[in-house]
């Protein structure tokens, strides 16, 4: 165990963590934290253009529940099957809860610690490629802002979301916000509220 670890786990909620019922789809993802060149970062997925929802999107690895037994089992199968992480490769550490998405999706999230995060690993139809954010960049909180996303999908109500930019990429909308809420926990030294 890393001492980002041991920060992490007291920082997120601990598991177990059951699905949550609701109108929703459930869908769970997993914020997937990996060392790269000695350092920390946090994995994330450009979703392929040719994708029917949240097309050329920055998100994290997960889906919807396929009869999985709770979030942390659909998360991890979604990473293996998004950027071809296996579980045994991968463990959870806590969640940030759930939050409701714009296509409707009770999304579940768990974060936790892959083992390496190899582009020719990616699913192409899923993935066009990784975005792999130090995670030190992510806690500089002066580089967040809270703002109305400026385009949205048709039939689409986007709400303000903190928003970060990596080059020509930018981390918004769910995964913008769970992302903000977990490296403030972690700037501060509290929990995840």
């Amino acid at each position: 165990m890393t001492p980002v670890d041991a920060r992490l786990r007291a920082a997120v909620r601990p598991l177990p963590f059951p699905w949550q019922s609701g109108a929703e789809t459930n869908a769970a993802v997993l914020v997937p934290f990996c060392t790269v060149n000695h350092e920390e970062c946090l994995v994330f997925t450009v979703r392929h253009h040719a994708l029917s929802q949240h097309a050329g999107q920055v998100s994290f690895p997960g889906g919807r529940c396929d009869n999985d037994l709770d979030p942390v089992a659909c998360a991890l199968r979604e990473t293996h099957e998004e950027i071809g992480v296996a579980r045994p490769n991968s463990t959870a550490f806590g969640h940030l809860g759930t939050r409701i998405s714009s296509s409707n999706y009770r999304v579940h999230c768990v974060v936790g610690r892959i083992q390496h995060a190899n582009p020719q690993d990616c699913d192409p139809h899923e993935v066009a490629r990784l975005l792999i954010v130090p995670l030190r960049s992510l806690l500089q909180l002066d580089r967040w802002h809270e703002r109305q996303p400026t385009l949205a999908e048709a039939g689409r109500v986007y709400l303000p979301s903190p928003h970060f930019e990596v080059g020509n990429d930018l981390i918004w909308g769910l995964t913008g916000r769970f992302t903000y809420d977990l490296v403030t926990a972690l700037q501060n030294g509290g929990t995840v509220p």
